[in-house]
Formats: structure tokens, sequence, C-alpha cells
């Protein structure tokens, strides 16, 4: 009996190097395959939702004022009642060369996307050809907006390829590696079996033509994953979406453990909608490539039962998998790149617990609110917002 579960171990382990190793192969593939073309920057305007409470504020809002063309035009959407995010604006905006609006947002109407809200308050503003929205914690470079600006030459749509910067405490730290671990994987392997899914909401560029046939942001309202949402309207007008393989930068703060599982409880929520919008063939590729690897990393422990070779086979995977993601990194990525073995390790055991919460609740914090989300990603507030 106990060799019979070592078996097991020594096949989930044997499966696990093998979809890590496709899975390397696919994304490299694709890189490979994707020229980015790149144009001037012109004509810009850039939507940025912003939300005080994270200690790298200042210094992101900072980058994007270095990194945005001096004609660019900027919209900073903040809460009335924001007072911190307030101070940190005003102190930019006062020594700032580009030209930047402060857009005040009230408190946002019942079951109306936050994030969506904000930003249709600056999109009557907008009077460029141009219009890119811009998370407060993310950091394009200006690679990324010059290959956005050729790649709208044919699609509607420009989304780039996310890269988590180290956190400062360990729970931050582990949401960096998750997005290490799978971030690739997520949004370059999958490419080959068809067009995205979905877009990066943290950073897209679309022409403002584009946005406003969409009727902006107003569609997507009632819908807690803004970008998913958006990514489905985009297919519905026959739209496409052009995949960077250039990443942004950006770091998400959590502070506690409750703050750590909060977030991932909410991204798994809203990615079980996504996965049961898919067709089966798309839903099969999911599973495979990003689903069951986690689970069989954690069943390959058992593998040395099997054995002493089989303390062998599993110290092999260990050191594989962590080659295979770090060559991931250093083919695609263009600077360098470090991840550290253990919270890479511990980031991809907790993926199984992720999962099976959002798959058995639908209620989760999502900052000061407490939502449910629906099984097609429409919401409700289950407590009275405080």
């Amino acid at each position: 009996m106990r060799e019979a579960i070592g078996y097991c171990g020594v096949v989930s382990a044997i499966l696990y190097l093998v979809i890590q190793s496709l899975k390397t192969y696919l994304a490299i593939a694709f890189y490979r395959s994707r020229t980015e073309r790149r144009n001037p920057v012109h004509s810009l305007s850039v939507l940025t939702p912003i939300l005080s409470g994270d200690p790298n504020l200042e210094n992101n809002l900072r980058s994007h004022l270095q990194v945005l063309p001096p004609d660019s035009r900027i919209f900073w959407i903040i809460y009335e009642q924001d007072a911190e995010a307030k101070r940190i604006t005003a102190r930019l905006v006062e020594g700032s060369q580009l030209p930047i609006k402060i857009v005040p947002s009230p408190e946002i109407p019942f079951n109306a996307n936050p994030k969506a809200f904000k930003m249709q308050l600056a999109v009557p503003l907008i009077d460029t050809q141009y219009v890119c929205i811009l998370d407060d914690d993310t950091v394009p470079t200006r690679e990324t907006l010059e290959a956005a600006m050729g790649a709208l030459e044919s699609a509607d749509v420009y989304t780039g390829l996310p890269c988590y910067m180290r956190g400062a405490n360990l729970w931050s730290d582990l949401i960096c590696h998750f997005v290490a671990n799978n971030g690739i994987a997520t949004y370059l392997a999958t490419q080959c079996f068809g067009p995205p899914v979905s877009l990066n909401g943290m950073f897209y560029v679309m022409k403002t033509e584009t946005l406003r046939s969409y009727d902006g942001f107003t569609r997507i309202m009632p819908f807690l994953c803004d970008d998913y949402a958006l990514a489905r309207v985009v297919k519905e007008q026959g739209g496409v979406i052009h995949q960077s393989v250039l990443p942004h930068t950006t770091r998400t703060h959590a502070e506690t453990s409750r703050d750590y599982f909060r977030l991932f409880h909410r991204w798994f929520a809203m990615a079980m909608v996504l996965f049961r919008d898919q067709s089966l063939k798309i839903q099969c590729m999911i599973i495979s490539l990003l689903g069951l690897p986690p689970f069989l990393l954690w069943f390959s422990l058992l593998s040395p039962l099997a054995g002493w070779w089989g303390w062998i086979l599993l110290a092999a995977l260990l050191m594989t998998r962590h080659g295979l993601i770090r060559l991931q990194h250093s083919v695609i990525l263009p600077f360098p790149y470090k991840i550290h073995f253990l919270t890479s390790l511990i980031s991809e055991w907790l993926q199984p617990i992720h999962v099976l919460h959002a798959c058995f609740s639908k209620t989760f914090y999502w900052r000061k609110w407490l939502i449910r989300i629906g099984q097609n990603g429409t919401f409700e507030y289950v407590r009275d917002r405080r």
C-alpha cells in the first residue's frame, strides 16, 4: 500500500514536469513568434483611478510622470473623501510639467463596479486619439507604450504582460511569486491555443473612438471583473485583443495574512467566472496548463514512499521546476528578475487552497465592501458599505 501511494506520487511528479516543460516551451515559442511593432507615442490620454492605502502610491505615480511623453494628458480619478490621495496628488501636480487633471469621484452607486464607474467619469473629458487605462500600482515603459501605438494599427485593444516586483513583506512577496510562477504561462503560453480570453486590466490601450463605440465603461459597470467584462465586449463587437510580450511592472501590497487571503479569494472567484464562460476546449486547456500543476505538486510529495529513488525524483522535480521558471523570465523579460526558491514553492502550494475557497465561497471582501459574485460576473453588496 505504501509503495502504491508512492507510485501515485511518482506519476504526479512526472506529469508535473511534463506540463511545466510544455508551458515553458509554448510561452517562449509565442514570445519568439511575436513581433512588436513600435510607433511614436502621441495624442494619448491616461486614466488612472487612485485610492490611497498603498505605501508605494506616490512613487508609482511619480514613475508615471517620468515615463509618459510630455504631450500626454493625465486624468487622476480620486474619491472626494480620500484626503490622503488628494495630498499625494497635489504634491505631484505642483512639481509636474505634464498636464494633469484631478477628476473627483462621488460615492460609488449601488452595484456599480468601482473602477469602471470612476473611469467613466473621465471618458467625456478625453480629446486625444488614444486612451490608456493604467492602475495606480502599475508602471509601463516607453517601449510598451510605443508597442501599443504599433499594435493598434490592426488591433482594437493592446494589453501588456504583468510583472510583479518583490514585496516588502512575506505576504506581498507571496503575491509577487504567484504571478512570477503563473503570469507568463497565463498570458503567453495560452495564446498558442487561440486569441486571448481576457486582457490585463492593470494596463491597456485603445483608440478613443473604439472606447466610445463600446459606450465607454457603462456596459461593464454591472460586472465585478472589469477587464474580463471589457474583453467580452470587444469580442461581441468582433474586435481583436493584442497580447503583448513586453512587460509592465506592478507591486501589490498586503500588510497582513488577512489582506493576502482576501485578495486571492477575490482573484480566484473572478477567475471562476472566466472559466465557466469558456468553451470545453478552452476549459480543458486552462485545467491542464494552469489548474492541475499545483495539485500535482502536492501529490508529488508522496513519491519518496516508493523508495529512495523517489527522493531523488522529488529533488529533481523541485530543481527543474525552479530552473524552468527562471528560464521563462531570463528569455522573456528584458531585465534581470530573481525569484526565491522557497517562497515560489509556498506560493504554488497555496494555490489549491485558493481554488477550493473560491469554489465554495462566493462572498468576499474588496476594500471596505463585502461582495457576493454571481455566476455571470455580476455582483451585489452583502453588507451596507461603510
